[in-house]
């Protein structure tokens, strides 16, 4: 059985945060040693590999607003089934400090690309003072 319960999780231009549902034991081929992570890089065709021990990994390498797709298997002997593909994007790089954005995310198969998700809101953090409190 392949991994569901996919989330990619935007947190910047270039970090991403991705989630998935643990494989139910009754659905193991063995013990899972660990996940593959597929990941293609749309704009350029570029292809990743990346493994996790657990069911979340949290990458770092992406470029500011590319569109990437990635799909998860569970390797005991060997890789299973991976899971439907989930697309994202990016954020643009230099956000504007202390504003408010909305992201969403689709999975896509080889059927096409499914509904999006709801918008997720998130605010940017606020800048460091430029001066000391004045008492």
């Amino acid at each position: 059985m392949s991994p569901e319960g996919i989330e990619a999780t935007v947190l910047s231009g270039t970090e991403v945060m991705l989630m998935w549902n643990p494989i139910h034991p009754e659905n193991h081929n063995g013990i899972i040693h660990h996940y593959l992570i597929n990941i293609t890089e749309l704009n350029t065709g570029k292809q990743f590999v990346q493994t996790s021990p657990t069911t979340m990994i949290l990458l770092n390498f992406f470029h500011p607003s590319y569109n990437y797709t990635f799909t998860i298997a569970a390797v005991t002997v060997g890789a299973g089934p991976y899971s439907d593909f989930v697309r994202f994007k990016t954020l643009e790089e230099g956000l504007q400090k202390f504003t408010k954005y909305e992201v969403n995310v689709a999975a896509q198969s080889e059927y096409g690309t499914g509904p999006f998700s709801n918008l997720t809101t998130f605010t940017t953090l606020e800048d460091t003072p430029t001066d000391s409190p004045q008492n």
